[in-house]
């Protein structure tokens, strides 16, 4: 799976949080991903958030297709050999996330309790592409810190059959607003480490 090296994308995360892997999954898994995905999205519930992470986006649980790939030792080796650790996968905070025009998610860390890895793979990405003005086909990272100034400093393209890998608990993030026709639907998964002890167990 870690096809194009392990040190290009440790090498990229080390510099802004985030790297992504083109083509990642080989066609027969990503096209079962895919139908899941499309038929989920007819149970896809509308997600919004007006507080201090402001969203907009469907949601949809997972299927049997897309918990067997993240729980699957493919996956696991792949984010072991980037990120020096055993980790697995939160189902409570992953799901399958559907953006149409006007959709975003606004600048964010993700929980560290459920989501010290972020995993995103992108099944459909649909319009202009990343070089279309204020396009939402992109992933912007930021730096500072809770209190510092923050500016954006990376954005990775959203393109069908990425995958991108962050820390995304210790590094600032956003999707800004799609544009008209343009669309997003991505399996987006939360990791933490297999040695930290679960809350309360």
């Amino acid at each position: 799976m870690v096809s194009d090296g392990v040190s290009r994308l440790r090498a990229e995360i080390g510099a802004s949080g985030f790297a992504c892997m083109p083509d990642a999954l080989d066609a027969t898994r990503f096209g079962a991903l895919q139908a899941e995905a499309s038929v989920r999205r007819q149970e896809a519930l509308r997600a919004c958030g007006d507080g201090d992470v402001r969203y907009r986006s469907r949601v949809a649980p997972l299927g049997d297709v897309a918990r067997a790939f993240l729980a699957g030792s493919e996956l696991a080796s792949a984010l072991e050999s980037v990120f020096d650790d055993a980790y697995a996968y939160e189902e409570e905070a992953s799901c399958y996330t559907y953006y149409e025009s006007g959709d975003f998610l606004g600048v964010h860390r993700d929980r560290p309790d459920e989501c010290e890895i972020t995993v995103i793979v992108y099944l459909h990405a649909q319009g202009r592409g990343a070089d279309a003005p204020d396009t939402g086909l992109r992933l912007d990272i930021y730096s500072g810190g809770d209190t510092d100034e923050r500016r954006l400093v990376h954005f990775i393209p959203t393109r069908t059959g990425g995958m991108v890998l962050g820390r995304g608990a210790a590094v600032w993030h956003a999707r800004p607003p799609l544009l008209q026709d343009e669309s997003v639907i991505a399996l987006t998964a939360c990791f933490r480490a297999r040695t930290r002890p679960s809350d309360g167990t």
